[in-house]
């Protein structure tokens, strides 16, 4: 009767045991609207939302590389053409200066185009969040250390070097670097990147400075005369000084289409990350798809299933003490 009793116990507890098992099952699964929850719910579903879900994080990182990536592009792109408009400037100065009516106001000329090296210098040295545009990857202040006569911890910087002082530059004025050419790429994908950094010596020059020097050195023809004095509003240009700006100006003219040309690549760069970033939002958008149809429960069904082990549930539980009292009548028999 004791084995009676233990076994009918037993084999009433187990089921108890399982119906309250399902039941938990079907309302987290109702809870989280998640089908599978861990492995042992189908091993094979679970491995590939795991792989799924890997491939979705791993294209999320890289589609925020491409946004912060696009927005540096932007600036690049918007400082540029700043930098272009302030070139063209120049060489509406410099074409004034080449008319004989003008050459009477050299002096003044050149005044108006030192200012405008110095907005040049300022756009060069744009910084935004704390980083330079176009230092390569010495994008901070910390990163740079000027070498005298250099004073600035900037990437462009007009210093006047005594030992370049002449009668062509009296001044001894000169435009440094102190950035690198190095580029800063963005991972957009397992394999490949782009270059969304700007190459000083590509878009400014030889040593990413001579655009800035040859400035520098229509200064000097404008605002002192071929024996390094100071020019007066009196004192003209001559017939080849004049001829000399006429090739500064075709030098200008030329910095102007090298970055206009920097501009367009970097539209180029801009388009390319567009489209990654679309073909990326529309791959996780598939893949959280077919994550979803093996992840997903089926609401109505789990709703359904619910109901079905709660009244198994409060069944089993009702049939309970039926079985200990009749099991305990039984043994006083």
């Amino acid at each position: 009767m004791r084995i009676t009793l233990n076994s009918s116990m037993n084999s009433y507890q187990t089921n108890l045991n399982s119906i309250r098992s399902r039941y938990a099952k079907e309302q987290q699964r109702l809870t989280t609207q998640k089908n599978i929850q861990t492995p042992s719910d189908s091993p094979h579903d679970f491995s590939e939302i795991k792989r799924l879900s890997n491939t979705i994080s791993q294209n999320e990182r890289y589609r925020k590389n491409i946004e912060d990536g696009r927005t540096d592009v932007d600036i690049y792109e918007g400082t540029l053409q700043n930098f272009t408009d302030t070139l063209v400037r120049a060489k509406d100065i410099v074409n004034d200066a080449v008319n004989p009516a003008n050459f009477d106001k050299a002096s003044v000329l050149g005044n108006n185009l030192r200012n405008v090296l110095d907005d040049l210098v300022k756009i060069a040295n744009y910084e935004y969040d704390g980083r330079f545009a176009f230092a390569g990857t010495l994008t901070t202040r910390s990163s740079i250390t000027p070498v005298a006569p250099a004073t600035s911890n900037l990437p462009f910087e007009i210093v006047k070097d005594p030992g370049l002082a002449s009668t062509s530059n009296p001044e001894g004025l000169n435009v440094v670097f102190k950035g690198n050419n190095e580029d800063r790429l963005v991972a957009t994908s397992s394999n490949s990147t782009e270059r969304i950094s700007v190459r000083a010596k590509d878009t400014f020059g030889t040593g990413g400075t001579s655009t800035l020097q040859n400035i520098v050195d229509i200064y000097n023809l404008l605002a002192y005369k071929q024996d390094g004095t100071a020019r007066t509003p009196s004192d003209g240009l001559a017939t080849d000084e004049a001829r000399s700006l006429q090739d500064k100006l075709k030098q200008l003219a030329d910095s102007v289409d090298v970055v206009n040309s920097e501009v367009g690549r970097l539209g180029g760069v801009a388009n390319r990350m567009d489209a990654l970033n679309d073909q990326i939002t529309y791959e996780n958008t598939r893949l959280r798809e077919l994550r979803s149809g093996r992840e997903d429960a089926d609401i109505p069904e789990t709703i359904l299933k619910l109901r079905r082990e709660e009244t198994a549930l409060q069944a089993t539980l009702q049939i309970g003490p039926d079985i200990i009292q009749r099991s305990l009548l039984d043994f006083l028999k």
